[in-house]
């Protein structure tokens, strides 16, 4: 009984002093603005990751009659480059890049955001005896430089929210 007790009471201790240190589970980030009624238009990797994130806040429309804003993609391009060089001409450092160019307007055709690029490079060591790995790494780098990026346009879609309603309000 005595270890049992012990144990409940462990349990109990280490969850209030989670809590007491600001501990919390990640999960939706309490904005009081609603997005608006979002159309994305284009089909690349960034534009689906804008879209299934629009989708789990319950602002995807399909048509554009329906939609507060359209997200017009232009370009979404990714480069790998060879950044520095050892003296017997192998690879040691790869610059990885992603430029992603969009433009909102309404569903009239009034551009709203005129067009706009997010680029984001990252740097990282490459060695060719471990070519498999590093593959391996720059896809993981690639595919968290996507996420990035949608994240900078969901952001930025919010606040061209806010600043659409607030200037309705005056």
């Amino acid at each position: 009984m005595s270890k049992l007790v012990r144990r409940y009471f462990f349990i109990i201790t280490a969850a209030f002093s989670l809590v007491a240190c600001g501990f919390h589970l990640r999960g939706y980030n309490g904005t009081s603005q609603p997005m608006p009624l979002t159309v994305v238009v284009g089909s690349t990797s960034i534009a689906n990751l804008i879209k299934n994130q629009l989708k789990a806040q319950k602002a995807l429309v399909a048509k554009e009659q329906n939609a507060s804003l359209v997200l017009v993609v232009i370009s979404d391009q990714g480069n790998r480059v060879a950044s520095a060089l050892t003296t017997s001409a192998q690879v040691r450092e790869v610059e990885l890049s992603q430029t992603f160019t969009f433009l909102v307007r309404n569903n009239e055709g009034n551009t709203i955001a005129p067009k706009q690029t997010i680029k984001i490079n990252r740097f990282m060591r490459y060695e060719e005896s471990l070519a498999i790995a590093k593959e391996t790494e720059m896809e993981q780098l690639v595919s968290d430089m996507k996420y990035d990026i949608a994240q900078q346009v969901m952001v930025r879609l919010r606040a061209l929210a806010q600043n659409l309603s607030s200037n309705k309000i005056k």
